[in-house]
């Protein structure tokens, strides 16, 4: 049987899609990396001898051996292949249920919808899950840590999340905890959201720590009061990349937006071409895989979301820099490779980059405290966001 691709993605840390892993375990058998008499058969369970088959066959084919396929990724890409010369086809026959992809508004539009709802449907199920490790727990365990907060029982925002062990499960999910300053406005659960809605558009380490801690300091998904604004983004940042490079949300408010939405506008708030003041003349987000740290690619781009005026932003990024090491870079606000580079060197040494995030946190704050346009009531509160960027043990 021929291949024809994923509809969801396969990974130890992912709700599978049966039909999926019936499908794959087929075609790895054609390419003989798949034994069923060893594994669990060729059924829709993903047994171990699946991962070991994926990353067999993606060693093979010199990809990334991680166990992990995504629906028209390199591995998905490379076993449709594979799987159309072993059954002799001169050419890999579309999947019509692949035609959500198509450029057109109307499939992308689909498109999203379709991976909101499966992303939903994943994370409810190991939402009932963690509920079932939190019950568990608290019958086996009634001396288990207790709540940060008990007030917080009573919000429907963090629910059955306010146990000890659901708040653990939520946070394996995403890989880090709610950060202190906002753990009484962000729950774990809409940090485990955020974080899957990022790996199933296969966000880096870097990408995923920097737009997890974004998503965290604005108050995850919430409205600003007075404002339309949700979820950090604007009503003017929504209109500028609409016009810009992101038609198929024009006309839509912040709130209307799908995560998926979301995360992929942030990614194209730093691809504005020839804006020199922004990440994106150094690359966009896909720079950030250069600097060897995810906590510092996040300082870094929390420095160019939360600033109190643009123009000076990249001067406190640079000056922050000459700090630890002088005359690295002109302080011109201009934020290219150069920049970058010098950022990512320091970035890399444990002790320099210990200086590079708290003399960037400084610049920050002195930006902020310089700054007219903040009311003195808010500056403390900026100053929290910032200080946590320091990322002190």
């Amino acid at each position: 049987m021929l291949f024809q691709g994923l509809r969801s993605t396969i990974g130890r840390d992912y709700m599978i899609e049966p039909d999926d892993v019936r499908r794959t375990k087929a075609a790895l058998v054609q390419t003989g990396d798949y034994d069923p008499s060893r594994g669990g058969g060729v059924d829709g369970t993903p047994d171990r001898g699946l991962f070991q088959a994926i990353e067999t066959f993606q060693g093979r084919e010199g990809l990334k051996v991680d166990g992990l396929m995504r629906p028209n990724g390199e591995t998905d890409r490379a076993l449709r292949q594979a799987s159309a010369r072993a059954e002799g086809a001169k050419t890999v026959q579309p999947d019509p249920r692949r035609a959500a992809e198509d450029p057109g508004e109307a499939a992308r539009e689909a498109r999203l919808k379709q991976l909101a709802a499966a992303n939903q449907k994943k994370y409810d199920a190991r939402r009932r899950q963690a509920a079932q490790t939190a019950q568990a727990a608290s019958a086996d365990a009634p001396e288990a840590r207790p709540v940060r907060d008990p007030a917080r029982m009573s919000d429907p925002a963090f629910g059955a999340w306010s146990t000890p062990a659901a708040e653990d499960a939520a946070e394996s999910i995403s890989g880090m905890p709610v950060p202190a300053y906002r753990d009484q406005v962000v729950s774990p659960a809409e940090l485990a959201r955020w974080s899957q809605v990022l790996d199933e558009q296969g966000a880096g380490p870097n990408e995923r720590r920097a737009l997890q801690e974004f998503f965290v300091a604005e108050g995850g998904a919430r409205s600003h009061p007075g404002s339309e604004t949700h979820a950090g983004i604007t009503k003017t940042t929504l209109g500028l990349i609409a016009s810009k490079n992101y038609g198929e949300v024009a006309g839509l408010k912040p709130k209307e937006l799908q995560p998926e939405q979301r995360a992929e506008l942030l990614r194209r708030y730093h691809s504005v071409e020839g804006d020199k003041k922004s990440l994106s003349s150094a690359g966009g987000i896909p720079a950030l895989k250069t600097i060897p740290s995810p906590e510092a690619a996040a300082a870094l781009l929390d420095s160019f979301y939360a600033a109190p005026d643009v123009d000076t932003r990249v001067d406190v990024i640079q000056n922050a820099i000459n700090a630890v090491k002088p005359g690295a870079v002109a302080v011109d606000g201009l934020f290219g490779p150069k920049t970058l580079a010098a950022f990512a060197r320091l970035a890399g040494d444990p002790k320099t980059r210990s200086a590079l995030l708290d003399r960037l946190a400084d610049e920050r704050i002195k930006d902020v405290d310089a700054s007219t346009a903040i009311r003195q009531s808010e500056k403390v509160g900026w100053r929290k966001r910032i200080d946590h960027f320091r990322f002190r043990k």
